[in-house]
């Protein structure tokens, strides 16, 4: 490990909690490039996301993770945690990530990481991050393929990910038109708690399926307050497709929609809503390296996620499930399998 990289592991353990502006003036007075620091932590953020994923899905147990440092030391291939399942299963993870159309470990860095992983007794298991979209990966796997995958590898037909069978997750489909209406003011008594800037805080919250009104969101006592932290995953997909900003007065209007086909992994439910939680006490916004040092951190689980999505399935919303490249009814799925396993 590089002198400097050591430096900045050791400024992200003092730089967590604290606000960008204060993690500048720190930067600053240690002598460290900031936008650097941010691009080469990245892959440290990407750990902190796997394991929140394994949180909210109920799946794991407990995870200890390795001294990058010592392994530096070592000359090791060490693994990134070890990580034991709630199903017994227990293994070394590995955790990767990649903003081109592929991932690619050569042969001979994938053998060093085996022969570690055999020394331990234990199975190694690689999660790999391709454009946002998750996977999960026996070495067999990245032998077989050369130490290349794909994104077609991690979804559709041809997919070798053992993201869904061996962590019983799935994706949601939205074949119909959504659109969610958003009001937000700056100069408004009985907003929702939801602030988001410049816009202010927001009014009003209406989520439509076929043109159809399938709920409206008012206030801090409303019902349907924790439906739209666990819609934030569709409405930034939404945003990303169509979004109107209108201004009425001291009311902001937004309207993100799509008549488009959507499919959405049911784990970024789990994590889009978590950068939307401020810590009361210091104002600062949440991220997934806090939520997983936090054991009190109120994470949304996949039982508050299955439940809130069987409530809009039975009030409207045509929902699809996709899971093991099959596809089902939601509802029939979730009476079926899911409930029946309770």
């Amino acid at each position: 490990m590089d002198v400097e990289f050591s430096k900045i592991l050791a400024f992200d353990k003092l730089a967590l909690g604290k606000t960008e502006e204060e993690q500048k003036v720190m930067a600053s007075y240690l002598g460290i490039d900031f936008e650097d620091y941010r691009k080469r932590i990245v892959g440290k953020e990407k750990e902190a996301e796997f394991i929140y994923i394994l949180k909210a899905l109920d799946a794991l147990k407990h995870f200890e993770a390795y001294d990058e440092e010592f392994s530096h030391v070592t000359d090791e291939y060490t693994p990134d945690f070890k990580v034991e399942l709630r199903d017994g299963n227990k293994m070394l993870l590995e955790v990767k990530h990649t903003g081109k159309d592929y991932y690619k470990i050569s042969q001979g860095n994938l053998e060093k990481r085996i022969a570690f992983a055999d020394r331990q007794q234990l199975p190694l298991r690689i999660a790999v991050s391709i454009k946002g979209m998750w996977g999960l990966f026996t070495t067999e796997t990245l032998k077989k393929h050369h130490g290349k995958l794909s994104y077609e590898d991690f979804i559709g037909p041809k997919s070798v990910s053992w993201f869904d069978s061996e962590l019983e997750t799935c994706s949601y489909m939205f074949n119909k038109p959504v659109k969610i209406v958003s009001v937000y003011s700056n100069n408004h008594s009985k907003g929702m708690g939801i602030r988001f800037d410049p816009y202010g805080e927001l009014i009003s919250y209406k989520l439509f399926y076929n043109d159809r009104l399938i709920f409206r969101a008012k206030g801090k006592d409303s019902g349907y307050l924790k439906f739209v932290f666990i819609l934030e995953a569709l409405q930034d997909r939404l945003s990303i497709i169509n979004q109107n900003i209108e201004q009425d007065n001291n009311y902001t209007i937004i309207t993100e929609y799509s008549n488009e086909f959507q499919s959405i992994p049911e784990y970024n439910f789990l994590i889009s809503p978590v950068n939307h939680i401020i810590k009361d006490e210091s104002r600062v916004n949440y991220n997934l390296r806090m939520a997983i040092s936090e054991k009190s951190f109120p994470l949304f689980t996949i039982t508050e996620l299955r439940s809130m999505f069987y409530y809009l399935a039975s009030h409207g919303l045509d929902i699809l499930l996709l899971k093991n490249n099959s596809i089902y009814p939601f509802l029939n799925y979730a009476n079926n399998a899911w409930n029946s396993s309770k």
